[in-house]
């Protein structure tokens, strides 16, 4: 009786949850607004435990609030209530920039207007013996940034204004998929997207005449140009750019 005792003792504190230990970087990316590799100190971030089915890991696993503390190497991220993991494997997931609201990580809205670059990461195979989980964040937005600049000898109008692009391959809101890292029910397509910058005067630098980056959803499923359109004056321009140059997301183009 008392070796039974022990063997049951033993099974429990086997199957007993433990913390979640993370440790979170940043897919390298040139054209977006969080280019760094790392997030800065202070930074929140949205954590669950799920299954691969988007089923539920269990109660107080789901959408915990991390914080980082530090930077770089340093870094450690800490949570009022650690998410728990148990004997049996699940996933992961993890999404910025946290929001009370999001209860669904398959089913995260996404919005242009809001001018965040939303990421996502995720980590298989978690469990109560491998309770670590390294999360590389990706981005579910593309950054999208417009540079002027003249030649030496151009003598024209210089001042630019109603600067914005359009493409049926960018949308303003759509429907982020954290565990699998797939967009959806994109509204908006082809709409004009504006930049609030104008221009009074340019130069030969094209990095003295910038816009501040915007963000769009990228539909990948559409392989097809962006159009560029501004005024010089009280001239109509568009240029046609082509889809390998406006991509600043991930997904294979």
């Amino acid at each position: 009786e008392i070796s039974l005792g022990l063997v049951g003792s033993e099974m429990c504190i086997r199957d007993r949850p433990v913390p979640l230990q993370i440790s979170v970087s940043i897919a390298e990316l040139t054209r977006s607004f969080i280019t760094e590799s790392g997030f800065k100190d202070n930074t929140s971030i949205g954590v669950s435990m799920m299954y691969v089915n988007g089923e539920d890991y269990g109660e107080g696993n789901k959408n915990q609030k991390y914080t980082s503390v530090g930077i770089g190497t340093n870094q450690v991220w800490k949570s009022a209530a650690d998410v728990k993991v148990s004997s049996r494997s699940g996933y992961a997931v993890a999404c910025y920039p946290y929001s009370e609201k999001n209860n669904d990580f398959t089913a995260i809205p996404i919005d242009n207007k809001d001018c965040v670059d939303y990421m996502y990461g995720s980590v298989a195979h978690v469990n109560r013996d491998k309770p670590q989980a390294c999360l590389v964040m990706r981005h579910a937005m593309a950054g999208i940034m417009v540079r002027f600049s003249k030649t030496e000898n151009y003598a024209g109008d210089e001042s630019i204004s109603n600067i914005r692009v359009s493409s049926k391959a960018l949308g303003k809101k759509a429907v982020l998929n954290a565990l699998k890292g797939t967009i959806s029910n994109i509204e908006n397509l082809n709409a004009a997207l504006n930049f609030e910058e104008t221009f009074t005067s340019i130069t030969t630098n094209p990095e003295e005449t910038t816009t501040e980056m915007i963000t769009a959803v990228p539909n990948i499923n559409e392989k097809v140009d962006m159009t560029l359109s501004f005024q010089i004056g009280q001239a109509e321009n568009s240029i046609a750019v082509s889809y390998t140059h406006l991509r600043a997301h991930e997904t294979e183009a």
